[in-house]
């Protein structure tokens, strides 16, 4: 892959509060999408979509998995 796929996304200037919560028949389909089917991640796409399920699933936006650390974590509670 030469360039990000992201390369030509803009952020929104001023993001709102989020008012609805995903479906799992929605997260399914984007996992499906980006070609994850719950076995070893070898491509770009199915690693997203990890990403993306393991955000939902820990109820966190990307910049606070991003910024998280070890110490953060004690057993399965994360803290940021």
């Amino acid at each position: 892959m030469e360039t990000s796929p992201s390369t030509n996304v803009r952020r929104l200037i001023s993001p709102g509060a989020r008012d609805r919560l995903i479906s799992p028949g929605e997260s399914d389909r984007i996992a499906f999408a980006l070609g994850f089917d719950g076995a070893q991640v070898q491509t770009k796409n199915p690693a997203v979509a990890m990403a993306f399920l393991f955000a939902i699933e820990i109820v966190m936006c990307v910049g606070e998995i991003c910024a998280m650390l070890p110490e953060n974590v004690t057993g399965r509670v994360a803290r940021h």
